[in-house]
């Protein structure tokens, strides 16, 4: 049971997080691309074909010796709260094992989140499972690994905007081996495009069949990671509608509602007050159609973007890169002119975006949830 004081000091640093900016100090989320390696041929992604057009490339990828190096030479790195491992495909990393070994021994109370194509069935069930046993030995109880599955729509659907014939089986076969394996979750991904969005009520049937979880994002576009800015997302109000309409007809807007009925606890009521999941799903919905950044974002200082080559961004949209830990110590990256420069431009609101790795990290700290908030309690009386 949490005791008042534990109450107290968590109230004041979320009360802090909101009415004060935070600090490059203050970092807690690393999105960190291992590899460019890919096994898909996504219709909305280019990430594939980063090494069809330069097979040489991928030996430029960062060694195990260089991730240890780097973030073990970091104060800033160590803060890090939560880590989401991305790619291309990060299983077809051959020190796959010993990158998230490493950064579980480094904090082992951070949750790591994997994202995973589900194309290489037996190769994920072998890592996890040799990774599990590692974790099990260290009797480190505190591990969270969660692997997140790609999967947009039913079997046609998958493998059409997969670009792979069998992948749809792939993807079945991958969750259901990873959760045969001790201390590993998992659940499907589903991405919103103008072409599959109708299917998201089908995978959400599918997911609940087999009592799974189900989380979405939109596609979106970025030259130095998806690579596929020649790529449009044009989606229409009449679309958009019907999205939100789904998603009426789902758990995530009754999920959302029951927040702002039944105050309950004045604990529940201040979780209610604070939660940002309603206004962000607002928010994604309006900006597939009008691409405009309605709050502060802190990308760039309470998180960054690393790619396979130690290349730093400030997350996975904005092409502004803050240096390589290759030439330069992250520490000393983040605290250049360069980081800050990119900062400012941030806080001026001058680039916009709809990731999802990013700015569920910056609307907690953002007055206007509040006050959204405190609206739809009002209208729910």
């Amino acid at each position: 049971m949490i005791s008042v004081s534990e109450r107290i000091k968590k109230g004041t640093r979320v009360l802090r997080s909101v009415l004060f900016a935070p600090k490059p100090e203050d970092f807690f989320f690393l999105t960190f691309a291992i590899t460019y390696l890919c096994s898909s041929k996504c219709t909305m992604c280019n990430i594939w074909q980063k090494y069809k057009d330069d097979p040489q490339k991928n030996k430029e990828e960062l060694s195990v010796r260089e991730i240890r190096d780097a973030f073990s030479r970091s104060n800033i790195l160590k803060k890090a709260r939560i880590i989401l491992i991305g790619g291309g495909e990060p299983f077809l990393k051959r020190d796959f094992s010993d990158i998230i070994l490493f950064f579980n021994e480094l904090n082992p109370a951070v949750p790591i989140l994997i994202a995973t194509n589900g194309q290489h069935p037996d190769l994920v069930e072998d890592k996890l499972r040799n990774l599990s046993q590692k974790l099990v030995k260290q009797r480190n109880k505190r591990s969270v690994i969660y692997v997140g599955v790609s999967l947009d729509g039913m079997e046609e659907t998958h493998e059409r905007m997969r670009g792979i014939k069998g992948s749809y089986k792939n993807v079945l076969k991958t969750v259901e081996l990873i959760r045969k394996i001790e201390g590993i979750y998992t659940g499907f991904v589903f991405t919103f495009t103008p072409q599959n969005y109708r299917e998201f009520k089908s995978v959400l049937t599918l997911s609940k069949g087999m009592k799974m979880a189900v989380t979405f994002q939109f596609a979106q576009t970025s030259s130095h990671y998806y690579d596929n800015r020649e790529i449009h997302f044009d989606w229409t109000k009449e679309q958009i509608d019907e999205v939100r309409d789904i998603l009426k007809e789902t758990h995530y807007f009754d999920v959302i509602r029951k927040e702002f009925i039944d105050y309950g606890s004045s604990r529940a009521f201040i979780d209610r007050l604070l939660s940002y999941n309603r206004y962000f799903l607002e928010y994604v919905l309006d900006f597939q159609l009008h691409q405009k950044r309605n709050f502060d974002c802190y990308s760039g200082t309470h998180s960054c973007f690393l790619d396979p080559y130690g290349n730093v961004f400030p997350c996975i949209s904005l092409e502004k890169s803050i240096g390589n830990i290759r030439e330069q110590d992250f520490d000393t990256l983040w605290a250049s002119p360069g980081a800050m420069g990119i900062r400012e431009s941030i806080s001026q609101r001058q680039c916009h975006c709809c990731s999802f790795c990013d700015i569920p990290n910056s609307l907690p700290r953002n007055l206007s949830v509040i006050t959204s908030n405190i609206k739809n309690m009002l209208k729910s009386g």
